[in-house]
């Protein structure tokens, strides 16, 4: 039969089989492991990069809206002060016409 010394030979030989085995294992872990972290990385740099252009869209979006704002205030004035023109010509008007109808009752009254 075999001697001591093969066997513990044979036992060492498997033992340094397992270790390699171990060994590739630990290696393929620690390649995935920064693998994982470069996608992490890549992932959260597109994140933050859309989040900035949506920030930048959003912002044009403010100022246009604010523009619009700034806009129909002014046009709003103008109509409001179109309306003021109008009704101080329509209380002139009226007015003219009650002094024409308080003449013309004072000629009538007169006449009596």
């Amino acid at each position: 039969g075999p001697s001591g010394g093969e066997v513990a030979l044979e036992h060492k030989k498997k033992i340094q089989k397992q270790l390699e085995h171990l060994k590739k294992l630990r290696k393929s872990g620690e390649e995935q492991r920064s693998y994982g972290e470069e996608k992490a990385v890549s992932f959260l740099k597109q994140t933050e990069a859309l989040k900035q252009r949506v920030q930048r869209k959003l912002e044009q979006v403010y100022y246009f809206l604010e523009q619009q704002e700034h806009f129909f205030v002014a046009s709003l004035e103008d109509v409001g002060q179109m309306v003021g023109q109008i009704r101080k010509a329509y209380d002139t008007r009226v007015s003219q016409d009650i002094a024409l109808l308080d003449a013309l009752i004072g000629e009538l009254e007169a006449k009596e």
